[in-house]
């Protein structure tokens, strides 16, 4: 297990491609451990360091290695590591430690800025210089809470705190000109007092300029939205929108929303077949995204189709009420130009209506 200069390791929580996620407890400054802070040198990130090492004060501190790991046996991954010194960091890894260090800067205290997993620490590991990142712990998340393995029974009231909580995060990052481009269960973290928190940056990017495109592979396939899919470079927050729509959806059915099969064409076709095709009244010059313009043919006829009409969202969401549906028929525009910004929907009569919102320390997470 790894060992970090002013930590304690308690045990190793997973271990990836691109690094090792590792559970520890920040040692005390006037300790006289071995496990001293790193020098100055060495540390990339001043901030606040927790002063004592209680339970509640747990970390995860990310290892990112400077070499991709596919090594099966410990001396092949001896090797591995050795290597590191002659190769580039996943730049996704450094992509978080950035936009997390613009999100989490002391004093802010904006709706939603508690709702963003909190990067603690930055600093250098020796002998390779691995960057380590260091997280609030966050034993739990949203797809734990959906798993048909979690007995505990989910009600109206906690989707509606679960909805909240992410549009709020959401809506910080947005206003900060970020967008996060993997929303998915796995992404929303709770802390152990059970706070939602937006988590995994590593595809989210800030919205370039005009004129300046952004890469359409990240975001998981079922949260990927039909701009994306259509192969629009020049998408921006909405797109954060549809993958909250996909959550959202979630939450009510307990499953999947929008299942199709592998590939972009299949996921298409299953958007399509709930909400209907594109056609210019829905979504004016839909046609000009690059898959159209290559042709692309789906049920509904070549480079668009037909504008055929999908299904009542009230069919499909039997159980919710009429404020909810509306509320997801406002998220899920095709067109993302129609759909909601995540403050404009945070007004929505939905969170007003009854039932209330669950307290936070009521919620169904299994911690």
């Amino acid at each position: 297990m790894d060992t970090f200069p002013g930590y304690q390791s308690i045990r190793e929580l997973g271990r990836g491609t691109y690094g090792v996620v590792t559970l520890a407890r920040p040692v005390p400054r006037d300790s006289s451990s071995p496990q001293s802070s790193p020098s100055p040198s060495k540390r990339l990130k001043a901030t606040p360091s927790v002063e004592s090492g209680k339970d509640e004060e747990l970390v995860a501190i990310k290892r990112i290695l400077a070499v991709t790991l596919t090594a099966k046996t410990e001396k092949e991954r001896i090797r591995e590591e050795k290597a590191a010194m002659r190769n580039g960091v996943n730049m996704s890894a450094l992509r978080e430690v950035k936009i997390l260090r613009e999100l989490s800067l002391p004093g802010s205290k904006c709706l939603g800025s508690s709702n963003i997993m909190r990067l603690l620490d930055v600093f250098l590991q020796p002998p390779n210089s691995d960057i380590c990142a260091v997280y609030e712990y966050c034993p739990s998340d949203l797809q734990k809470v959906l798993s048909t393995t979690n007995s505990l029974p989910i009600k109206t009231g906690d989707v509606k705190s679960f909805l909240r909580t992410l549009l709020e995060g959401l809506s910080f990052c947005h206003d900060r000109g970020v967008v996060h481009r993997d929303l998915k269960p796995d992404n929303l973290l709770f802390t152990r007092t059970k706070v939602m928190k937006l988590g995994d940056f590593g595809l989210s990017r800030v919205v370039p300029d005009p004129g300046h495109p952004m890469s359409v592979e990240p975001v998981t396939l079922w949260y990927k939205p039909p701009e994306m899919l259509l192969g629009e470079g020049y998408y921006n927050q909405k797109a954060d929108v549809w993958s909250a729509g996909c959550v959202f959806a979630e939450c009510m059915l307990r499953r999947p929303f929008l299942t199709g099969g592998p590939g972009d064409y299949s996921q298409l076709e299953k958007i399509f077949n709930v909400f209907g095709t594109p056609n210019e009244t829905n979504w004016p010059n839909y046609e000009l995204l690059p898959l159209c313009v290559r042709g692309l043919k789906w049920s509904g006829g070549e480079g668009g189709g037909k504008g055929e009409c999908g299904v009542e969202l009230k069919d499909i969401f039997k159980a919710a009420k009429s404020d909810a549906v509306d509320l997801l028929e406002k998220i899920m525009k095709l067109n993302p130009k129609e759909r909601i910004e995540a403050k404009e929907a945070l007004k929505h009569p939905y969170f007003q209506n009854a039932p209330v919102e669950t307290e936070r320390s009521k919620l169904p997470i299994p911690l």
